[in-house]
């Protein structure tokens, strides 16, 4: 009997996810412990206001879709961190939002918090252009970066750490399911920067 290419395809997927998934348990058992760096706005809640910062009130937004699933899975395989150009008070106040809405679990409040590179000048000028060097969490090849903008944050050299995810806007609240199809995918770059070692 031969098998539908559907069930074809659903099961190299699975033999596939299961592969990532040794390479990553023989990784940690060897104590190859990877970091996945969150970024927040447009990847895992809407963009901030950023009408107030004098008083770093993020003002309204949404959490993405599945968030507190994601963040869940992605704990028990990696060290998670948020890498974000938001000052980093106006983040503390919207990471903490996020677990009063009971949109994160409550240890997603005390995640570290990393700031994009200072840019030349004052701060509020272009945060959104400021690049993210990776070593600033931990050695190349051990970080692996979540964002939307991948070629605005991103440093020469570092590219193969990046995933880059579809930007989280409030309106599409109801259709996106990004949280969840992108799992694979880093699933996949862990398993590729375990084989390196």
């Amino acid at each position: 009997m031969k098998i539908p290419p559907k069930t074809e395809r659903e099961a190299q997927d699975a033999l596939e996810a299961y592969k990532r998934a040794r390479i990553l348990d023989i990784a940690r058992k060897k104590g190859q412990i990877f970091t996945l760096a969150l970024d927040l706005e447009g990847t895992i809640i809407s963009n901030l206001s950023k009408g107030k910062l004098d008083t770093m009130d993020p003002g309204p937004f949404s959490p993405r879709p599945g968030l507190w699933d994601f963040l869940e899975w992605a704990q028990a395989r990696f060290t998670l961190v948020i890498f974000t150009g938001v000052p980093p008070e106006m983040a503390a106040k919207a990471m903490g939002r996020l677990v009063l809405a009971g949109a994160a679990p409550a240890w997603f409040a005390e995640l570290p918090l990393f700031e994009a590179n200072p840019p030349f000048g004052e701060w509020k000028i272009k945060m959104s252009r400021r690049p993210k060097d990776l070593e600033r969490i931990g050695p190349l090849g051990t970080v692996i970066v979540l964002d939307d903008n991948f070629f605005t944050h991103r440093i020469s050299g570092q590219d193969e750490f990046w995933l880059e995810i579809r930007s989280f806007r409030a309106a599409d609240a109801a259709t996106d399911t990004e949280l969840t199809a992108i799992r694979p995918q880093i699933e996949a770059l862990a398993a590729r920067l375990a084989e390196k070692e």
